[in-house]
C-alpha cells in the first residue's frame, strides 16, 4: 500500500507584502508579533525602511496629544489621548516612565516631541545637597516602553535657570537639544546646544537676540518646525522679558534657528498686528505651517498662518474670535494678567484645540471649537488622580518604533 502524497507547501506571503500590512497596525500589536517569528522581530525592530514606513503610516491617524500633571513632589507620569470626531478622547492611556531610578526625587518634564520620541528633561535637587542640581536629558518612547540613559549631565547652580528647546535637523539626519542658561544674579545667558550621538555639550556663538519667554516660568513658547527651532523675540537688544508699555509692534519678531547652520534669521509678524497685546503672543504649528497667535483689545483672540515658511507676505488670518464666543470672560485691566490661549492643533481645517490657562484653577483646560458650527467645548478628561493637567505643556505625538537607545545612529529616520 502506498503511503499517502505529502501535504502541498503552505503558501507564503511575500515579505514585502507582509511588511506593507504589518506598517498599518499599531505599536502594541506590533510588539506583540514580534514573537511570531524571527524574521518579524529582526522586520519590526531593526529594519529601518520599516521603521519609516510605519512611522509615515502613524502619522496619517488622528491626533495624539501627550499631557503631563503635577502632583506638586515630582512628575513622572504621563497620558495620551487622541481627536475622535469632534471631541477629545475622554479617560486618556496614562503611560509611566520606566523605573530607571529609585530616587522620587527625580523629576521629569516633557521638553517636546518628533518621530515618536519624547525628550524629557530630568533634575534631581538633592544631588549635591545645597551646592546646586544635577539635571540630564533622555529620550522615551512612550509606545515601546523604551528609554535612554541620562545624557548631557551637569550641575547647575542654584541661581540658574534653565529651559530647554528640542527639534530635529533633517540635513543631518539628528536630534538636537538647545538649551538657554539665565542667571538671576545677573543678565548673563549663555546657548547650548547637544546633539544626540555626541554626548558633549557645546556654545552656540552670535546668537543675535534672546527670546522674551525666559522669564516665563512653565510655561511653553517655542516650536519646531522644518528643522528650525523658533521663538517670540524683540528687536530691541536690550530687552529680556515681555513689557507692553516699553515695546512697540516694530520691535516684535520672530527668531528662528536653523539646526543644520545654527545660524539665526529675524521673521517679520503680520502686517495686520499692529498693536502690543496685554499679553505675550504665542507661535505654534498648525497644519504643518508656523502660526502667531494674540489677543486683540482685550476682546479677541487671534491666529495668523504663515502659509510658505520663512515668506513675510504669506501671512494669512487663520481665525478672529471674540472671548464671548470662545464662552470666557473678556480680558481685565489689570497689567499683568497669567491668562493665555495657545493653539494646540487644527483638525480638518475647521476644529481648532486651545489651551486655554488663567489665574483661576478653571481656567486651565483645553477648548475645542469648530468655525463651521461656531461651537464651544471644553475637556472632561479624567485620570486616575485628581492632580492638575498642564494642558501649556501638551506635545503633539505620535506612535513610532524608533529606538531611543539609538538615537543619532544610522537608526534614526527622517
Amino acid at each position: 500500500m502506498s503511503s499517502p502524497p505529502p501535504p502541498p507547501p503552505r503558501p507564503q506571503l511575500p515579505d514585502d507584502l507582509i511588511a506593507e500590512v504589518l506598517s498599518w497596525l499599531p505599536v502594541k500589536h506590533l510588539m506583540r508579533l514580534r514573537c511570531v517569528c524571527k524574521s518579524w522581530n529582526t522586520l519590526i525592530i531593526s529594519d529601518h525602511t520599516f521603521i519609516k514606513l510605519h512611522l509615515h503610516r502613524s502619522a496619517l491617524h488622528k491626533p495624539h496629544l501627550l499631557l503631563e500633571w503635577n502632583d506638586s513632589i515630582f512628575t513622572r507620569s504621563f497620558c495620551v489621548t487622541h481627536f475622535s470626531g469632534s471631541r477629545l478622547v475622554e479617560n486618556p492611556s496614562i503611560i509611566s516612565l520606566p523605573d530607571v531610578t529609585p530616587k522620587r526625587d527625580d523629576i521629569y518634564t516633557v521638553v517636546g516631541s518628533y518621530n515618536g520620541l519624547v525628550c524629557l528633561n530630568g533634575c534631581c535637587d538633592s544631588a549635591y545637597s545645597g551646592l546646586g542640581r544635577e539635571e540630564w536629558i533622555c529620550f522615551w518612547n512612550p509606545a515601546t516602553r523604551l528609554m535612554s540613559e541620562k545624557l548631557g549631565s551637569c550641575r547647575v547652580d542654584n541661581n540658574s535657570f534653565i529651559k530647554y528647546n528640542f527639534g530635529y535637523d533633517h540635513s543631518t539626519n539628528s536630534y538636537k537639544v538647545v538649551k538657554f542658561v539665565t542667571t538671576h544674579l545677573s543678565n548673563n545667558v549663555s546657548i547650548r546646544i547637544y546633539i544626540l550621538g555626541d554626548n558633549v555639550w557645546r556654545d552656540i556663538q552670535n546668537f543675535p537676540l534672546l527670546p522674551l519667554h525666559l522669564n516665563c516660568i512653565g510655561l511653553k513658547f517655542w516650536v519646531h518646525l522644518s528643522g528650525t527651532l523658533n521663538w517670540i523675540t524683540s528687536r530691541n537688544e536690550s530687552a529680556s522679558c515681555y513689557n507692553r508699555e516699553t515695546i512697540t509692534v516694530e520691535q516684535l519678531a520672530i527668531l528662528s534657528l536653523g539646526l543644520g547652520t545654527e545660524t539665526c534669521t529675524l521673521l517679520s509678524l503680520p502686517k495686520g498686528f499692529d498693536e502690543v497685546p496685554c499679553v505675550l503672543p504665542s507661535i505654534g504649528v498648525l497644519m504643518d505651517c508656523l502660526c502667531f497667535s494674540h489677543d486683540l483689545k482685550k476682546t479677541h483672540f487671534v491666529i495668523w498662518q504663515m502659509k510658505k515658511f520663512g515668506d513675510a507676505e504669506s501671512w494669512v488670518q487663520l481665525l478672529k474670535i471674540s472671548y464671548q464666543d470662545l464662552q470666557r470672560e473678556p480680558l481685565d485691566e489689570t497689567p499683568y494678567t497669567h491668562y493665555q490661549l495657545v493653539p494646540l492643533y487644527l483638525y480638518n481645517g475647521d476644529t481648532f484645540i486651545l489651551a486655554s490657562s488663567g489665574d483661576d484653577d478653571d481656567d486651565d483646560q483645553a477648548i475645542l471649537y469648530s468655525k463651521t458650527a461656531n461651537t464651544v467645548q471644553r475637556t472632561a478628561l479624567t485620570t486616575t488622580t485628581t492632580e492638575k493637567i498642564l494642558w501649556f505643556l501638551a506635545s503633539e505625538y505620535v506612535e513610532s518604533l524608533v529606538s531611543p537607545l539609538r538615537v543619532g545612529s544610522s537608526t534614526t529616520v527622517a
